[in-house]
């Protein structure tokens, strides 16, 4: 019972809540719960700064006796201590700070409480109101990492963009998940390539990058919006028809993926990138191929294709293409 472990266990904890943020709402569930509990391990870490008996239930003498490191006089480990819930260490934490300090009352913070025990005694969880609970345990963390001393820039570390995000009045849910994901992207170039920009670095990472992991008809190398190398865009292929010049095979982009970091981004979130959810020419429909070999020649582009021609076309040009295509459909018939 110290404040050093709580508050790492806090800080893992709550960093697998930001990191883990996504547009699935079953994936809401698990963040209020790895939030709630950081939360509440936070509070304790503060109560233990004045006295770790403040976080022990103080109807049961061997956990109090464990507290004042007294565990001698009492045969049951220290393991099996009891320990206050969320609620009532808020309450605790809340009559010592004040309102000056917390501007959730106790009646305030409960919400916080249903929702991370509604996840870990009912499976369900109010993912309509994640962002604002999230908005409120952060600052709730911000006040006693002051209290307690600690370094806000080395407790949010890698999520403090993220911790940003949330914060801002005019936030949205998709831009506070878009910077989760470039924060655990960032990690993972760190851990994959290391931090020092070596020559055997820059190898590894265009290496890495010429890896195309994206799904699609069709995929064009892009900027990746985290780590600012080269990532994959792909989508499914149609055809297009400028208002002048021959028709068009284009990707219709719907995913982006970094070979190098491992950002990923699809649906609504590829709409926040212009660079990533543009339309990508690749050239002329009638000589296109895939990279199988294949032709680009759907039905829908055929027809598409003839309707485009026939509209351009004057009363005499439009009656000899109809003779042309009545020929050539003799010759496949023989």
């Amino acid at each position: 019972m110290n404040k050093e472990d709580l508050v790492q266990s806090s800080k893992h904890l709550l960093h697998e809540a930001l990191g883990g943020l996504t547009t699935e709402p079953l994936t809401h569930d698990i963040t209020l719960l790895k939030a709630g509990i950081a939360t509440e391990h936070l509070l304790k870490g503060y109560l233990c700064t004045i006295h770790p008996s403040l976080i022990t239930d103080a109807r049961d003498l061997p956990s109090l006796l464990h507290a004042c490191d007294r565990g001698d006089l009492t045969t049951r480990p220290v393991t099996l201590i009891k320990t206050i819930g969320l609620v009532e260490a808020y309450k605790r934490v809340y009559e010592i700070l004040g309102k000056e300090r917390l501007s959730l009352t106790p009646k305030d913070f409960q919400p916080i409480a249903d929702a991370r025990n509604g996840v870990a005694h009912l499976a369900v969880s109010t993912t309509d109101s994640m962002e604002r609970l999230l908005s409120s345990i952060i600052k709730i963390a911000d006040v006693l990492l002051a209290e307690m001393g600690e370094k806000s820039a080395l407790f949010w570390a890698d999520y403090a963009p993220v911790r940003e995000k949330i914060l801002q009045d005019d936030r949205k849910a998709h831009l506070v998940i878009i910077a989760s994901l470039k924060s655990k992207a960032l990690r993972v170039l760190e851990e994959r390539f290391g931090e020092h920009d070596t020559e055997e670095r820059q190898t590894a990472i265009k290496a890495a990058s010429q890896f195309q992991r994206v799904q699609g008809q069709a995929a064009a190398q892009r900027q990746c919006p985290a780590c600012q190398n080269q990532g994959w865009v792909g989508g499914d292929v149609t055809t297009t028809f400028p208002d002048d010049g021959e028709p068009q095979a284009t990707i219709v982009t719907h995913a982006f993926k970094c070979s190098v970091c491992g950002f990923a981004v699809a649906g609504p979130l590829l709409t926040y990138f212009d660079h990533l959810y543009e339309d990508i020419a690749l050239g002329p429909a009638a000589t296109f191929t895939y990279a199988d070999g294949t032709t680009h020649d759907d039905l829908w582009a055929s027809i598409a294709a003839e309707q485009h021609t026939l509209d351009h076309l004057d009363d005499d040009d439009r009656r000899r293409w109809e003779e042309d295509l009545q020929l050539r459909a003799q010759g496949h018939e023989e």
